[in-house]
């Protein structure tokens, strides 16, 4: 039994963690034709709008302290762009609008403190497009 045991415990601290980004976006452009980024290293990355096919959230336990979240926008060449939360506001404020997008699945995420990968979205090549336009200003009500 004891045996049982521990075969559970090895397998659940050597579970395999979703990979931290080695390489998020320092600076982050947003345009009707897609998301620009550039990393720290000076690596650029793009995902145009019409050729996006998912977006998710990664979440690691760094935080409070360092980076935990991350916007990932994926196209359907394998191309990816790696947002940090602290640069995402203006991209969340495009993506949460995709038709289809899990707001509940982007909850549990942004409450996350672990390891993980939330899919929130995904689409096929010119469902992404909604993404290119600018979204209204909401005024909230004051009082």
């Amino acid at each position: 039994m004891a045996g049982v045991a521990l075969l559970f415990l090895a397998a659940y601290l050597f579970r395999r963690a979703p990979p931290r980004p080695r390489r998020a976006a320092a600076e982050v452009h947003l345009g009707g034709e897609g998301i620009s980024a550039v990393d720290s290293f000076g690596s650029r990355m793009h995902v145009a709008w019409s050729r996006l096919v998912e977006v998710g959230i990664l979440t690691t336990s760094d935080g409070p302290w360092g980076e935990d979240v991350y916007v990932v926008l994926k196209d359907d060449n394998g191309s990816h762009c790696v947002v940090p939360h602290s640069l995402a506001s203006e991209v969340l404020k495009r993506v949460l609008r995709l038709p289809g997008f899990d707001h509940a699945k982007f909850i549990v995420a942004m409450g996350s403190t672990s390891e993980a990968k939330f899919v929130c979205w995904t689409g096929r090549p010119g469902d992404g497009q909604v993404a290119a336009e600018t979204p209204p200003e909401v005024e909230l009500p004051s009082g």
